[in-house]
């Protein structure tokens, strides 16, 4: 009986092994990564004045690169929706919601919304 249990289980599944990710999300989720990383402890330590103003400045330059974020963010969201990689479109979704963020700290500082070198 052990044998037919181990039987049924050695040969993977057709879709886990189809599937790899290509070289444009892998780069996408690095710098998602990286974002998260570096807002997520400015935004924790808001309440002090210099944590405050590099969250800021960080929004600033997210700001700055929004449309290239956005785009390769949506084209993550798609490509890992499609194929069901939850992981993925949850990265996909922090990063829009980070750029959304960023906009709306801009906006409350009063800043000058630069977009690609545009000042707005």
């Amino acid at each position: 009986m052990t044998d037919i249990f181990w039987d049924e289980q050695s040969e993977p599944e057709e879709e886990e092994v189809r599937y790899r990710r290509p070289w444009w999300v892998i780069a996408t989720a690095v710098i998602d990564w990286i974002i998260l990383l570096a807002v997520l402890p400015a935004a924790l330590m808001v309440l002090f004045p210099f944590f405050f103003l590099f969250y800021v400045m960080l929004a600033g330059w997210l700001v700055f690169v929004s449309p290239v974020l956005v785009v390769i963010n949506a084209l993550m969201f798609i490509w890992g929706l499609r194929r069901r990689q939850a992981g993925t479109v949850t990265l996909a979704i922090v990063g829009i919601f980070i750029t959304a963020a960023s906009f709306l700290i801009v906006l409350a500082w009063q800043a000058q919304v630069v977009i690609l070198g545009i000042g707005f």
